[in-house]
């Protein structure tokens, strides 16, 4: 019995739950290295979904509302954000709560990986506008999309792909987890639709606040060889999508 705890307790920290998720929170905000960020974020969704999946464990109702109000919690929240380092963390928040909708059901380690990838490459793209431009803000007036071109469509890229659109990882994730729960639960599919809903709310508000916006003059874009580099990237996390659709649908 005790071990069952110490098992859940871990999985609550890792998947992190309210008020668990305001340790992960201050946690991921203070690390200022996007490369260490995304490893972090993978290190806590992986092993979390690990630790559900080795004990098969089903949670019970009131423990799937716990999870699903923390998931849509930190998702309303991340509507108002206009910094993106912290928009991407409270999006790992939203993501690693929905994970318990898919304990006890197959593949929820790779559904961990579908939604911890397209997260991990957001935060490396973060730190770039921030090496360039100091931060990665909303209110900076940074007009990405002319001063920047390569690097803002690296970041609409990213963008799309933590929200969830076709067909990233995160997309065949999120299928997945609403055909779990759908003949299941319908307040939790809700929950999970509502989720998917503010992500891409909160994805169009920070990509208005940062990438649009009239002509300015160009400033230090990445260099076209890198661009390539994470344009391959991109392509491999679509094609990592289709197959993880593949098993998981």
């Amino acid at each position: 019995m005790s071990s069952d705890l110490a098992l859940l307790a871990g999985a609550a920290l890792l998947l992190p739950l309210f008020p668990f998720s305001i340790l992960a929170v201050a946690v991921f905000e203070r690390i200022g290295n996007g490369t260490l960020r995304s490893l972090l974020l993978l290190v806590c969704l992986l092993p979390g979904a690990a630790v559900l999946d080795r004990a098969g464990f089903i949670p019970p109702d009131w423990m799937l509302a716990w999870a699903m109000l923390t998931a849509v919690f930190y998702a309303w929240r991340a509507v108002a954000l206009q910094d993106a380092r912290l928009w991407v963390v409270f999006l790992a928040v939203s993501s690693g709560a929905l994970l318990w909708a898919g304990a006890g059901h197959d593949g929820l380690l790779w559904k961990a990986l579908g939604l911890g990838l397209p997260l991990a490459m957001m935060s490396v793209l973060v730190e770039l506008i921030e090496r360039r431009f100091g931060a990665a803000h909303a209110g900076m007036d940074l007009r990405l999309a002319t001063a920047a071109p390569k690097l803002s469509a690296l970041f609409v890229a990213a963008l799309l792909a933590v929200i969830a659109m076709p067909v990233s990882p995160s997309f065949f994730t999120m299928l997945a987890l609403v055909v779990d729960q759908s003949r299941l639960s319908a307040p939790t599919t809700l929950a999970i639709l509502g989720c998917w809903i503010l992500w891409s709310w909160s994805a169009a508000r920070l990509f208005a606040g940062i990438a649009v916006g009239p002509r300015r003059e160009r400033t230090d874009d990445i260099p076209a060889g890198l661009a390539r580099i994470y344009g391959a990237g991109f392509v491999g996390l679509g094609a990592t999508g289709i197959v993880l659709g593949g098993m998981l649908l």
